[in-house]
């Protein structure tokens, strides 16, 4: 994990030094994006939640 973070620190990073690593595996994939990813997620699960439980 130290080395992820050296990494980071060498490639550069505008907000969040995960967002180099991240770039690494995806283009253009940052931190950001994957907190709005599991927001939505987060928000279907809870859906499915209210509704199974009206069962």
């Amino acid at each position: 994990m130290i080395w992820q973070m050296d990494l980071a620190d060498e490639l550069g990073y505008t907000t969040n030094r995960y967002d180099a690593i991240l770039e690494l595996r995806q283009e253009g994939l940052t931190t950001s994006k994957l907190d709005q990813w599991f927001e939505r997620i987060k928000k279907r699960v809870n859906t499915t939640r209210t509704i199974c439980q009206k069962l």
